[in-house]
């Protein structure tokens, strides 16, 4: 039992885990993925050779990737991509400010891990 309803988050939902995380298994994460049935927009992810404390461990790279590309709706499937043409497609203006918005945050360098 959870303390919220999933069925009643109408947000973009991430279930960002580990391959290796004893806390959250394949079925519990299907479940609740399934669960937010009124979400636009589900990802699933796991991450190779993470835990569930992979934010402390080597793969915590990857999943700053992650949430960074779902945050910022870089996945290609949550947001067309920019430098689409926008014109043919029916975007409000508050739409084309937070894709220009994106843009600014593309010149951001890539995470990598510092040896």
């Amino acid at each position: 039992m959870l303390a919220y309803d999933p069925a009643l988050v109408q947000a973009p939902v991430a279930i960002i885990r580990g391959e290796w995380d004893g806390l959250i298994h394949d079925e519990d994460a299907r479940w609740l993925f399934d669960a937010f049935t009124a979400s636009p927009i589900k990802r699933d992810i796991k991450i190779s050779r993470g835990t569930h404390l992979m934010h402390l461990e080597a793969m915590r790279y990857a999943l700053y990737r992650e949430s960074i590309a779902f945050l910022m709706a870089d996945d290609g499937l949550s947001m067309p991509r920019l430098g689409a043409n926008l014109s043919q497609q029916h975007h409000n203006k508050e739409e084309v400010q937070f894709m220009n918005a994106q843009q600014e945050h593309k010149n951001i360098p890539a995470l990598r891990p510092v040896i």
